[in-house]
């Protein structure tokens, strides 16, 4: 339920064609809510609406295993928060002394930073309160302790040169370097949040294991007994690590970034990046512009210590090209 964006238009496979028993779905040729053509506010009504597909999709099968996807429209762009979500922050302040170093100078440059940011924090704002009201409703129904939440994102905060982001744009990577579109940092690494009562402890903050989307598919299908294998998943089951097992992961993480990257001209790496261990490497297609950065020791990448470290770059280089060769054109 919500954003879909793997194709739609003429032609394009609607979800159910996927295997998925129900939807409702936007970026879809799936079945959609006609307010998205009517309600000028729809984005800022849209997380509700698709939690309240997914609260009946779960009372309609809550005896027996079910899976649901909740994908969020907000906050994504384009964002229009109603009048009384924006008057919850009437009285916000924006200093940019008051974020990290990248942060910093991003809030600077904003054309409006205290309405951007009052833009951007009614319409997560209204994200919360609905992601809430889902996880109200299994408690409610006892139905929490044999469920698993997982809550992250697909990308770092939006940025405002892009169009449709200018009225926001102010989420914040912390000392991250970069947003959205780009390989640094600020752009991949983004939050996770799983809830799974009486086997994920409460409270417990991981900052030392290194998960990846393409970590989902393995663990969830480790975790209720499903092979995989036949799959065969790029990630990896990290579902020890979730419930109390810090670890370095078996695999290193690959990513390519093909389209461009919008704002300040050092959020711009080369077009592949792997990680393995504490050190990221980043490269162009032809084997130039290599750039090496411990994202443990500097999370804010300012140091490029690819010289100091030959062996290694070759090493990691040798291994995101061999991967890229192995995608499709």
């Amino acid at each position: 339920f919500g954003k879909w964006h793997l194709g739609h238009g003429e032609g394009a496979p609607a979800p159910e064609a996927y295997g998925i028993d129900a939807s409702r779905t936007w970026n879809s040729s799936g079945a959609a809510w006609p307010q998205q053509k009517t309600d000028p506010y729809f984005v800022a009504h849209s997380a509700d609406l698709v939690v309240d597909e997914a609260i009946a999709f779960i009372k309609q099968h809550r005896d027996k295993p079910f899976y649901v996807n909740v994908w969020s429209y907000a906050p994504h762009a384009t964002l229009k928060p109603t009048p009384e979500e924006l008057a919850v922050y009437d009285d916000l302040k924006v200093d940019p002394k008051d974020f990290p170093a990248w942060m910093r100078d991003y809030v600077a440059g904003a054309k409006d930073p205290v309405q951007q940011m009052k833009v951007f924090c009614a319409a997560v704002t209204g994200l919360d309160k609905a992601i809430g009201r889902l996880l109200d409703f299994l408690d409610e129904t006892g139905l929490a302790k044999d469920t698993i939440v997982f809550f992250s994102s697909d990308n770092g905060p939006e940025d405002y040169h892009i169009g449709n982001a200018s009225n926001a744009g102010m989420g914040s990577p912390g000392v991250l370097r970069a947003r959205k579109r780009s390989l640094y940092e600020g752009g991949i690494r983004t939050p996770l949040l799983v809830r799974w009562p009486g086997h994920v402890k409460a409270g417990r903050v991981d900052e030392t294991s290194v998960l990846a989307s393409v970590d989902f598919l393995p663990t969830v299908c480790g975790i209720v007994g499903v092979d995989a294998g036949k799959c065969k998943p790029d990630g990896e089951d990290v579902g020890n690590i979730l419930t109390g097992k810090a670890r370095p992961r078996t695999r290193p993480i690959f990513w390519e970034w093909r389209s461009g990257v919008v704002g300040n001209p050092q959020y711009t790496p080369p077009r592949l990046a792997v990680r393995e261990g504490n050190w990221k490497l980043y490269v162009n297609y032809d084997g130039s512009g290599k750039q090496l950065y411990d994202v443990v020791a500097d999370a804010s990448q300012e140091h490029d210590v690819a010289k100091d470290h030959a062996e290694l770059v070759s090493q990691l280089a040798e291994k995101v090209l061999a991967w890229k060769k192995t995608l499709p054109p």
